[in-house]
């Protein structure tokens, strides 16, 4: 059984498992399963990611709180959950902006780059794998993926760009290119 009495609770920096065994209450999501433990101590206005989609920001008082979901009250953009996509392969933050307006936390989609030229944003071929029965597993290896601006949804194939696991509305897995 751990000892989490004040004394023993991790310091900054320190690998950590869960917001409970940190001195300030908050760990600061870095790699599966593990974080480092946030200052007790913050800056007003800092946001931080812990695990589980759970994001933290520094009050005026320089305390850790949990951000605020939708349409919930608020005073500062800061305060609201922002989208983080961890693990969703076709979700982008940058599509999405949160704020507070008139007190409460809300979410609005922005048009992105690629369906400004008209295209459609989709993994990159080489970050989509195909397993030998044809399934399709997207990597996600820790990082944000990369992803293409493709006519992905045109009824043709771009060979460079698509694939039938990043674009199967156009490829068919059984299909082979000429080279």
């Amino acid at each position: 059984m751990e000892n989490n009495t004040p004394e023993n609770l991790g310091v900054l920096r320190q690998d950590c498992r869960s917001d409970g065994d940190c001195r300030s209450g908050v760990y600061n999501f870095i790699k599966q399963d593990y974080g480092i433990c946030a200052s007790s101590t913050c800056t007003p206005g800092s946001v931080i990611q812990g695990i589980s989609n759970t994001s933290f920001f520094c009050n005026q008082s320089n305390r850790w709180e949990r951000t605020r979901s939708f349409c919930e009250p608020c005073s500062e953009d800061w305060e609201c959950t922002a989208r983080t996509c961890k693990d969703a392969p076709g979700c982008h933050p940058g599509d999405y902006r949160t704020s507070c307006k008139n007190g409460t936390c809300t979410e609005e989609s922005r048009v992105n780059e690629c369906e400004m030229q008209g295209l459609v944003r989709i993994v990159a071929k080489e970050d989509a794998d195909m397993n030998r029965d044809g399934s399709c597993i997207v990597t996600l290896a820790q990082r944000e993926l990369i992803t293409v601006c493709a006519p992905c949804g045109d009824g043709t194939c771009d060979k460079d760009l698509e694939s039938a696991c990043n674009c199967p509305e156009d490829c068919n897995p059984f299909l082979e290119f000429p080279d």
